[in-house]
């Protein structure tokens, strides 16, 4: 994933843990989204959650499984464990943050399920993407 700071900064930078999102600086992710694209899915094993607190134009659905940590989504700063599904909206600054990782980088196995898809999913321009189009026939 590319990383870029957003136009409206707030003020973080990767690495740091979470305390207060008002005094993070929030990056803009360019997502693997393509306009031809209805969605994406990122399936992720063993993450250790080492992104920079961001947000993007794109919906987000993450089912994180097997670890437990903090996730902080807007101004919302939760515990989550074991099993987390959140669905995100567009530009709306997000980060999970593993507190099951031991000093020596070893944490218990997780998964992290990633679909992601454009803000404009659910408006007229839904029939004109990929599989509805004359050319993905049959």
């Amino acid at each position: 994933m590319k990383f870029i700071p957003a136009v409206s900064e707030l003020g973080i930078l990767a690495g740091q843990s979470l305390t207060n999102p008002t005094d993070m600086k929030i990056f803009r992710e360019i997502t693997p989204v393509k306009k031809s694209d209805v969605f994406v899915i990122l399936d992720s094993y063993n993450v250790h959650f080492d992104y920079p607190i961001h947000n993007h134009p794109e919906y987000e659905l993450n089912l994180v499984i097997g670890s437990s940590g903090k996730r902080i989504v807007g101004d919302s700063i939760e515990g989550y464990a074991k099993k987390d599904l959140v669905l995100l909206g567009p530009y709306l600054y997000h980060k999970w943050d593993r507190t099951d990782i031991r000093p020596d980088g070893v944490g218990p196995d997780c998964r992290v399920v990633t679909i992601q898809f454009d803000e404009h999913l659910f408006d007229s321009t839904l029939l004109s993407k990929g599989p509805f189009t004359a050319s993905a026939s049959c």
